[in-house]
């Protein structure tokens, strides 16, 4: 099996790369994508930091090198303080002349790059625990087909990214321990480095690693002082190359600088996530027919339970009650990847913002590479009747996913009916903006000449469907004709919505994210 891992392993890859790649191609952009694309390429060309400074900057700058070998025409009024990333975003990819499409594609491609590394490193840190190489292709598979993952491995934003460097980190500050020298050291702390350079959020990461490196050094207690001698200035050496990095990061785009620049700007970034998640969100967050300002502490649970492959969430659970029903049986790097899952799981629901399943994205990595040696397990113990069990929840999941394309971002389990997925999650759970090139496809197969539109993404209507787009900014449905409305907006404005197409007939669903009516 171990010669042949690295094949199947391959042909994992290229499946689920070909599935994200086809997708993002099919799709418009979502609602953030665009400030994503310009703020990474001002970054890049302009060292302009403080235009979109809600993340740090590493993944933008990543999506957006492959624009930097382009001729884009900026539009005016990008080094003014007052601007709109989102309104100049959009500005930028569709009325300065540029080609929209091309700038997408440019900039999502290296996220799905991004996503075929994580794949790699879930393999390897499944292998790590496991030292079976069926094992870690299950935890690689059940990652590769995460129909979650591969909605976010094609958009130029920040939530693949983050999954990755998370994992990343994890695997390299692990291995670290394990045999603490200078060279696992230095990559450990470049690997935490990169984590806190995609989102703020993954700061969680240090106090995550400041625990486990206690625990360990605690359960090694009885070569404490040998193992202490060596390893404690080896980890004062993490936290030192992480340091330098962002430092050496920040100082390159920022095209020089004082050595204090980079941790003003990273300020900013942390007070720009603080205030969103311990204030009222300025959003309206939805969750199972209700609106709040403040979210509920079970959003996220509640998510990850309609939006994960039912076969997926039976191995995970499975796996999750192995090992805290006898945690003494399984691995301490078992045990960090469960510590890491309920702090970061804690966190989010402990916060105020509940706007989309995305925000917890980097625990799915973690979740699939547990169920590895929990797997082992239940071979050792139950034989074929295991194998079999297993081959089918992992076969469960791929053609979960297979079946979902190309709209991976309106995914819901099979617990979910479509036509009802709106009244459970909305935002990025659903509609982000994905469809509206899908529309055009959809209104140029049926022949019709116009269609009012009340559109919610990162898309530009007027860019995509031409002069056959009119504008619609509520639920005025008097006229005769076609009206396409985004899920999100017909759900937030339910009580004007229903009303004003209760006699309209209902044509069909543009992907899972538009709604299309015709009032004769």
């Amino acid at each position: 099996m171990r010669k042949l891992a690295p094949l199947l392993l391959g042909a994992v890859m290229v499946a689920s790369g070909l599935l994200s790649a086809l997708a993002t191609r099919e799709s418009s952009a979502t609602d953030d994508e665009p400030a994503h694309i310009a703020a990474g390429y001002l970054k890049v060309m302009k060292g302009r930091f403080d235009f979109y400074n809600e993340q740090p900057p590493l993944v933008n700058t990543i999506s957006a090198l492959p624009l930097a070998f382009g001729a884009y025409t900026l539009p005016p009024g990008w080094n003014e303080a007052s601007v709109n990333p989102w309104r100049y975003g959009k500005a930028f990819l569709y009325r300065s002349g540029n080609d929209a499409n091309r700038m997408l594609w440019g900039a999502r491609l290296p996220i799905v790059g991004l996503f075929l590394i994580l794949q790699v490193v879930v393999y390897l840190l499944a292998f790590e625990l496991t030292q079976r190489s069926w094992a870690a292709l299950l935890s690689a598979t059940l990652t590769a087909f995460c129909p979650n993952l591969i909605a976010h491995a094609g958009l130029a934003t920040v939530d693949l990214g983050a999954a990755l460097f998370a994992t990343l980190a994890a695997f390299l500050f692990l291995r670290f321990l394990r045999e603490p020298s200078t060279s696992r050291a230095t990559a450990a702390g470049l690997g935490f480095a990169c984590a806190v350079l995609t989102k703020v959020s993954l700061m969680l990461l240090l106090p995550w690693g400041l625990v486990v490196a206690t625990l360990f050094f605690f359960g090694e207690r009885h070569r404490w002082t040998a193992r202490a001698t060596y390893a404690l200035p080896r980890l004062l050496l993490v936290i030192v190359i992480a340091l330098v990095a962002i430092e050496v990061f920040y100082l390159i785009e920022l095209r020089g600088g004082s050595l204090m620049a980079p941790f003003a700007e990273y300020g900013r970034h942390v007070s720009t996530i603080f205030r969103w998640v311990s204030d009222p969100y300025g959003k309206p967050q939805f969750l199972l027919g209700s609106f709040s300002p403040t979210g509920w502490w079970y959003y996220y649970p509640v998510a990850i339970a309609l939006k994960t492959p039912l076969t997926t969430l039976a191995l995970v659970l499975a796996s999750f009650a192995a090992v805290l029903a006898r945690p003494r049986r399984w691995t301490f790097d078992a045990a960090a990847i469960v510590l890491f899952v309920l702090m970061f799981l804690g966190a989010a629901c402990a916060s105020s913002m509940d706007i989309g399943l995305r925000h917890v994205l980097p625990i799915y990595p973690f979740l699939c590479v547990l169920v590895a040696p929990v797997a082992l397990g239940a071979v050792r113990r139950w034989g074929r009747p295991a194998v079999v069990a297993v081959a089918l929840a992992c076969a469960g999941t791929v053609v979960s996913s297979a079946v979902a394309f190309p709209d991976y971002i309106g995914y819901f389990n099979a617990l979910v009916p479509a036509r009802n997925a709106d009244r459970l999650l909305i935002d990025s759970n659903l509609d982000w903006g994905q469809d509206l090139r899908r529309l055009g496809r959809f209104i140029e197969a049926r022949g019709i000449p116009k269609i009012h539109v009340w559109y919610f993404g990162g898309g530009d209507p007027s860019y995509t469907l031409g002069d056959k787009a009119i504008a619609l900014s509520g639920c005025d449905a008097r006229e005769p004709g076609f009206y396409a409305i985004s899920r999100q907006y017909f759900r937030g404005h339910e009580k004007e919505c229903e009303p004003a197409f209760h006699d309209a007939e209902y044509v069909t669903t543009v992907g899972s994210s538009i709604l299309v009516f015709e009032r004769r």
